[in-house]
């Protein structure tokens, strides 16, 4: 087997994983599971170094390896908001309760 099919083999299934990894980070973050979120997020990083690391030495890295890379991050951007944006939910979700607490100890 020559080292350029498996390079390639190697480097096929490196952009599967990553894109696999980044569709369930989407899906963990849209969920509010924070921890499968946190630790997607490793993965998907560590992926990325692997898909960045399939690319041989003096070569320039082939589009879909760049565009898998460009997913991954626009996954992590997307997870970054979708967590936010829960987290902001909670905090007003918070404060409503604060308050109403707060009104019915002053009409004690």
């Amino acid at each position: 087997m020559s080292s350029d099919l498996v390079r390639h083999m190697t480097s096929a299934q490196s952009l599967e994983r990553l894109s696999d990894i980044a569709q369930r980070l989407e899906l963990a973050a849209n969920a509010g599971a924070l921890d499968e979120v946190a630790r997607l997020d490793h993965e998907l990083r560590c992926a990325a170094l692997a898909v960045v690391g399939t690319v041989p030495k003096g070569e320039a890295p082939l589009v879909e390896q760049l565009e898998s890379v460009r997913d991954a991050l626009k996954a992590i951007e997307l997870a970054i908001s979708s967590v936010k944006l829960q987290q902001k939910q909670l905090k007003h979700k918070i404060d409503q309760s604060r308050r109403l607490r707060l009104a019915y100890k002053r009409k004690d």
